[in-house]
């Protein structure tokens, strides 16, 4: 019998943005794998159409943060990847990559012996929440499925309609919804960025003190 050195998880997602959601659900893998691997999706299909999503890079980065944050003692165990990127340049594939596709292509990158499984969405008992997977029955055959518990209703698509409500944002009841969706630190970089439109109103006093620098540099 082979010795099974560590367990990995394969967990990609849209992460548009990372939320609270997010962690719930890498802290459930986290109790059952020694390691997971995070990748966003180039798209999202979504009602048989395709989504477009912002670049891979700004999705990695606004993870980055996300992690530093919510995992900073353990996030060596997360394995931040842009496998999409790497299982198009093999061309192995054709058209859209699926997670059987991913699973094959990490599985590749693991040391031997490694142990892999992927997450697929909530328990079986959310039936109006479980998706259906390209290649379910094969995938369960050759890796391991892991499925979550809901613990946060929470998604990307309602922070999303969030944000493009209050795109000037003022209100501090507003920013303080934002940031215990997102954490301090990627709410600040979302601000800082303008990101999804967002555009946190500067104090008043900022704004006067701009205001008569801009007047001076006009008299000089």
């Amino acid at each position: 019998m082979a010795l099974v050195l560590e367990k990995y998880i394969l967990y990609g997602a849209s992460f548009n943005p990372p939320h609270i959601g997010h962690f719930s659900a890498i802290r459930q893998m986290l109790e059952e794998y020694d390691n997971v691997i995070v990748f966003p999706y180039p798209k999202k299909f979504s009602n048989g159409k395709v989504e477009s999503l912002p670049a891979i890079s700004q999705r990695m980065t606004m993870l980055e943060i996300f992690f530093a944050e919510f995992f900073p003692q353990i996030k060596d165990r997360l394995i931040l990847t842009d496998l999409a990127s790497e299982l198009i340049k093999t061309k192995t594939v054709k058209g859209m990559p699926h997670t059987f596709d991913y699973l094959q292509h990490a599985k590749n990158k693991l040391p031997d012996g490694a142990e892999l499984s992927v997450c697929l969405g909530f328990d079986a008992r959310h039936e109006l929440r479980k998706e259906n997977f390209y290649k379910e029955e094969d995938i369960a055959k050759e890796f391991g499925i892991f499925r979550l518990e809901e613990e946060n209703k929470i998604k990307s698509e309602d922070l999303r309609k969030f944000f493009s409500s209050h795109k000037n944002l003022s209100s501090a009841k507003d920013e303080r919804y934002i940031r215990s969706a997102v954490g301090d630190n990627l709410a600040e970089h979302i601000f800082k960025h303008n990101l999804y439109g967002l555009q946190k109103k500067k104090p008043k006093t900022e704004e006067l003190l701009e205001k008569k620098i801009k007047n001076l540099k006009l008299k000089t």
